[in-house]
């Protein structure tokens, strides 16, 4: 549980930094190419090993006898007043910017991952369209934007600004490959089991209705394979010419999770562990105080963080999100009286209320629509089993007993 927070808030910290290449001011003058004969291209950044790094990255290359710059809209500003606060809350904003595109190619490079560049078959009207409008959007009082990370990142900013520049929404061949937002997070997350399992606690069930392949396309390298399938109104494709910049040095993502490693593992071991530490109190007619000061001390924590996702955040899909029937600040509750006989009542009636809780929920699962992760499955069960080992604990036979006898007589 304890490698669990540092898995979610790794998790929000990805989806702040997913869409980054520098964090450095943009360029503020800006050169005047309005005039110029011009060549513009999409760059894709394939996924490289950090977790931000999972999704690539996307800019637009626009070249004349004079410049050759790279727009992008991935830039963040750490020092912004507030930042942690406001990105674990939704609120990030991020800035278009605009570089020298050598030096953006030496900070993709130092990455290791592969770049592919699209020249873009537009006429010089739909160039200069294209251009103009990436210009006032990297102006000081325009660049920056309410960042998404699945509706408003640097991919989608780049769907916007094509349909802009032919003056139409452009129609891409709509055979989904994902289906979901979750599916396609966790494809990309594959070999990131933790990572995966942290998205999987956090965001709710808006991860899991059904995508248009346009919207999948908030992943670069989607983008990249949909944009090259694109052909216009007029008939034109709308990339003339597709090559590799940078070979990169391979995949550079990291090696699967060990089985052993993996979170599934993990939490069945642990399920085991507390389920066998319950046994062994419940034949001496003895609670282990410890063991639910600590677990449910840790629910709580976590709890704390997942309820303030669902309620305060305006992050995509964290509200409704069925986890927090079980994950929730109730869990500190325990953890502060455990300890206190003279609160054993009342909590012994709180322990019954969550068990009966946990029971619904284990009902309710197979009909709702969110996607649990299946490493969450144990961690449900011993919240069960420490709930149900309270209720009838020899500590709590007394109290188990006049419950019971109130029962009879109703």
């Amino acid at each position: 549980m304890v490698r669990l927070i540092s898995i979610l808030m790794m998790m929000i910290f990805a989806f702040v930094g997913q869409a980054q290449v520098s964090v450095h001011a943009p360029q503020s003058n800006v050169p005047d190419m309005a005039k110029d004969s011009l060549t513009v291209s999409l760059i894709t950044k394939y996924p490289a090993a950090e977790v931000y790094q999972l999704y690539g990255h996307e800019a637009i290359r626009v070249k004349s006898a004079t410049y050759d710059l790279a727009f992008d809209y991935g830039l963040f500003d750490f020092t912004a007043p507030n930042f942690i606060y406001r990105f674990v809350k939704g609120e990030t904003d991020y800035m278009a910017g605009c570089h020298d595109f050598e030096m953006f190619m030496l900070s993709c490079a130092r990455d290791g991952a592969m770049v592919v560049e699209q020249t873009l078959n537009l006429t010089d009207e739909e160039k200069h369209r294209l251009v103009e409008s990436l210009m006032w959007d990297v102006q000081p009082q325009n660049r920056t934007y309410r960042y998404n990370y699945v509706k408003n990142n640097c991919a989608t900013k780049v769907l916007d600004k094509l349909d802009a520049a032919v003056g139409q929404p452009i129609a891409y061949d709509d055979s989904v490959r994902y289906g979901t937002y979750r599916k396609q997070l966790t494809h990309y997350g594959r070999n990131y089991a933790w990572y995966q399992f942290g998205i999987d606690m956090l965001l709710g069930s808006g991860l899991d209705y059904d995508l248009e392949r346009r919207e999948e396309m908030f992943v670069p390298v989607e983008l990249m394979h949909s944009v090259e399938q694109v052909r216009l109104a007029d008939g034109r494709r709308l990339v003339q010419k597709t090559e590799v910049i940078y070979e990169g040095r391979g995949d550079m993502t990291l090696s699967a999770t060990p089985t052993i490693q993996s979170p599934m593992m993990v939490m069945w071991a642990l399920m085991v562990v507390v389920s066998v530490l319950t046994v062994v109190g419940h034949r001496r007619g003895k609670i282990f105080n410890g063991l639910y000061m600590f677990w449910y001390g840790l629910c709580g924590v976590v709890g704390c963080l997942v309820l303030f996702m669902v309620l305060a955040s305006e992050h995509e899909a964290t509200s409704p999100n069925i986890n927090v029937w079980w994950l929730n600040p109730s869990g500190l509750v325990v953890a502060a009286l455990v300890c206190c006989r003279k609160v054993r009542r009342p909590l012994w009636w709180f322990m019954a209320l969550k068990a009966l809780s946990v029971i619904a929920l284990t009902v309710v699962l197979p009909f709702q629509a969110q996607v649990i992760n299946i490493a969450n499955y144990p961690l449900i069960l011993i919240d069960l089993i420490l709930s149900v080992a309270y209720l009838v604990n020899g500590e709590n036979k007394d109290i188990l007993q006049s419950a019971l006898a109130a029962f009879k007589r109703k």
